[in-house]
């Protein structure tokens, strides 16, 4: 798997095909959101400004950034997370979810689901 520059926590973002902005929460992350499928997303965030609102979180990967609004804080301990992020990812078998699959993979299920 190709290593990203993952960004500071904090960071503000828009994601291509939204003007909404969001804030960066985690990194390198697993899902199991879509119908027990496991998934890899380089980023969780919430809308920005109206932070986490229930247990909404947005993933999305990299490569779906469009512009860094704000860039978050960053130091000595976050490179030193970010170290431990990139073995660990270099020790597991990981394969970046496309969000667009995941889209066309929701709207399947949905279809298959009987109608009453």
């Amino acid at each position: 798997m190709e290593k990203i520059a993952f960004k500071p926590l904090g960071t503000i973002v828009t994601i291509k095909g939204t003007p909404k902005r969001f804030m960066i929460i985690a990194r390198a992350l697993f899902s199991k959101k879509n119908h027990g499928t496991p998934l890899y997303f380089d980023y969780g965030a919430v809308m920005y400004p109206e932070g986490m609102i229930g247990s909404q979180i947005v993933y999305f990967q990299d490569r779906d950034i469009e512009n860094v609004v704000f860039e978050g804080f960053d130091d000595d301990e976050n490179k030193a997370i970010l170290d431990r992020i990139y073995l660990d990812l270099e020790h597991k078998d990981v394969v970046r979810c496309d969000v667009e699959e995941i889209s066309k993979m929701n709207r399947q299920y949905v279809a298959r689901i009987p109608r009453k």
